[in-house]
C-alpha cells in the first residue's frame, strides 16, 4: 500500500512540475508582466517595485532601532557560539567518526523538503518555510527604510511552490551607510527569525502541555528475538486485552501478568493499523537489562505518555532547548524516534495514545513547530560569520569600523578575512569527514 501511494504522489509531483515548466515557459516566450515577473533559470520571482508600505514602520523609529540594536547583539552572540561549536565540532570529528552520517550524504546537505530524508513535504513544513523567509526579509526591509535606505523592490520566488520571498535595498544607499545602521538592517532578519522561534517554543510548551495520555496500552517497541517478535507481534499496536480480560493501560497489564511464570502462554489481543488480532505469546524469564520487572517477560516496550512529556518539558526548559528542539527531525527519521515526539512534526501512529485537546490540534501544533524550526535553523545559519550570509556582512562592517577608530582601515579586512577562513574552513572539513564517513572512509587521526 505505501509503495503505491509513493508512486501516486510521484506522479502528482511530476504533473505539477510539468505544469509549472509549461506556465512559466508561456510567460517567458510571451513577455507577459515583464514588470513583475523575473526568471532565474526555472525559479520564477514575482516582484513589486510598490513598497511605500515599508515607509509606515519610519513612525516608530525609535523602537525598531532599539529592536535592531538588541537584535545586533543577539546575531554577535549567536554568530560566535556556533561558530565556536561547529569549529570544536570539526576538530573532535578529526578524532572521532561523526555519529549520524546520514546527514552528510549529498540529499541531505540542502535543506529542501520531500529530497532531505529528515525535512518531509507537506503543508506544515511549506507554510513554515516561506514565513520564516518572508519575516526574515520584512527585518531587511523595515530597518532598510527606518535607516533611509530606499527599498527598490519586494516580491515572492516560486519553484512549482512559493520558496520564500525577497527585499531588495538600493544597492548605493547600502555601501554609503555605515556603523550601526547598516549592522541593525544586516541583523534585523535573523532577529526575527530568533525572536519567532522564540514566540513558537513558548507556544509549543503550552500546547503539548495541553496532551494527557488517552486509555491505551500502546506498543511502541518490539525487540527482537523475544516473545512478542517471535510470535509476530507487530509495533505500534494497542494492547485491547490478555486472556480475553480487556485491559486500558500498561498497568493493568502488569497486573494481569503479575502471577505468571516463564512458559505460560498469553492471548494477547491488540488492535493494529485498525484491524484486531491475537497472538499466542510464551513468556521469558527478564533478560538481563535494568527496568521494572514487575511481571514476566514478553519483550515489548510501551509508548510512556509522561516520561515523554517529561523529556519535551526538561530539554525545552534548557537554554540549549532550541537546539533540542531543532534535533527532533534527526532523531524521528534517523535514530528510529526515540525521543517519543515524532507527532510534534507529521502524523504518527502513536499519536491515538494521546487525547486530542480540540479538533485539529495535531495539525496547529505542527504548523508551530516548523515555523519555529525554520525560524530557527534560518537564522542561525545567517548568523555565521561567512559572507554572502547576514553574518558574514556584519562581521566586515564591525571590523572595518573597529579598524577604522584604531587608524589602521586595512586590518579590517584582515580581521575578517581571517574569521572567515576559519568558519568556512571548519563548516567544509566537517562535511568533507562527514561524507566520507558515510562511505565507509575514516579520516580520524
Amino acid at each position: 500500500m505505501s509503495s503505491l501511494i509513493t508512486i501516486k504522489w510521484i506522479f502528482i509531483i511530476l504533473f505539477l512540475v510539468a505544469l509549472y515548466l509549461a506556465i512559466i515557459s508561456y510567460i517567458k516566450s510571451n513577455n507577459l508582466w515583464e514588470r513583475h515577473v523575473t526568471f532565474f533559470g526555472p525559479v520564477l520571482a514575482l516582484k513589486t517595485e510598490n513598497v511605500r508600505f515599508l515607509d509606515y514602520f519610519k513612525k516608530f523609529s525609535g523602537f525598531f532601532r532599539i529592536y535592531g540594536t538588541l537584535g545586533a547583539i543577539l546575531v554577535v552572540v549567536v554568530s560566535v557560539f556556533f561558530s565556536v561549536l561547529m569549529i570544536f565540532s570539526f576538530l573532535f570529528f578529526l578524532k572521532e567518526t561523526p555519529p549520524n552520517t546520514e546527514i552528510f550524504r549529498a540529499s541531505n546537505l540542502l535543506a529542501i523538503p520531500g529530497v532531505n530524508d529528515f525535512i518531509p513535504l507537506t503543508f506544515a513544513v511549506i507554510l513554515g518555510l516561506v514565513f520564516a523567509m518572508a519575516i526574515h526579509e520584512l527585518g531587511h526591509g523595515i530597518l532598510a527604510r527606518v535607516e533611509d535606505m530606499r527599498v527598490k523592490s519586494a516580491g515572492l520566488i516560486f519553484f512549482v511552490i512559493p520558496l520564500g520571498a525577497f527585499v531588495e535595498p538600493d544597492e548605493e544607499d547600502v555601501e554609503r551607510s555605515k556603523g550601526m545602521p547598516k549592522i541593525r538592517m544586516f541583523g534585523a532578519g535573523i532577529a526575527n527569525n530568533l525572536a519567532v522561534s522564540l514566540i513558537c517554543m513558548i507556544l509549543l510548551a503550552g500546547l503539548v502541555g495541553m496532551l494527557t495520555p488517552s486509555d491505551s496500552a500502546y506498543i511502541y517497541g518490539v525487540h527482537t528475538g523475544y516473545p512478542a517478535y517471535n510470535a509476530s507481534v507487530p509495533p505500534d499496536s494497542i494492547i485491547l486485552g490478555i486472556n480475553g480480560e480487556a485491559v486500558s493501560s500498561s498497568m493493568e497489564v502488569s497486573r494481569i501478568l503479575n502471577n505468571s511464570k516463564p512458559g505460560d502462554i498469553v492471548a494477547l489481543s491488540i488492535l493494529n493499523d485498525g484491524r484486531e488480532s491475537v497472538h499466542n505469546i510464551t513468556l521469558s524469564k527478564w533478560p538481563d537489562i535494568e527496568g521494572a520487572k514487575e511481571s514476566e517477560f514478553m519483550g515489548i516496550s510501551y509508548y510512556n505518555n509522561q516520561n515523554i512529556k517529561d523529556y519535551f518539558t526538561a530539554y525545552t526548559l534548557n537554554p540549549l532547548g532550541p537546539m533540542f528542539l531543532s534535533y527532533i527531525p534527526i532523531n524521528v527519521f534517523m535514530n528510529d524516534d526515540t525521543s517519543g515526539l515524532g507527532f510534534l512534526l507529521i502524523d504518527r501512529p502513536y499519536n491515538i495514545a494521546w487525547n486530542e485537546p480540540f479538533p485539529g490540534y495535531w495539525q496547529v501544533l505542527q504548523i508551530v513547530y516548523w515555523v519555529f524550526w525554520w525560524n530557527f535553523v534560518l537564522g542561525t545559519f545567517n548568523a555565521l560569520p561567512l559572507v554572502p550570509l547576514d553574518g558574514g556582512y556584519i562581521l566586515r562592517e564591525g571590523a572595518d569600523r573597529f579598524a577604522e577608530k584604531i587608524g589602521r582601515p586595512g586590518l579590517g579586512k584582515i580581521l575578517s578575512g581571517i574569521v572567515i577562513f576559519l568558519v568556512l574552513f571548519a563548516l567544509l572539513g566537517t562535511i568533507v569527514i562527514g561524507v566520507l564517513a558515510d562511505a565507509g572512509i575514516s579520516l580520524s587521526f
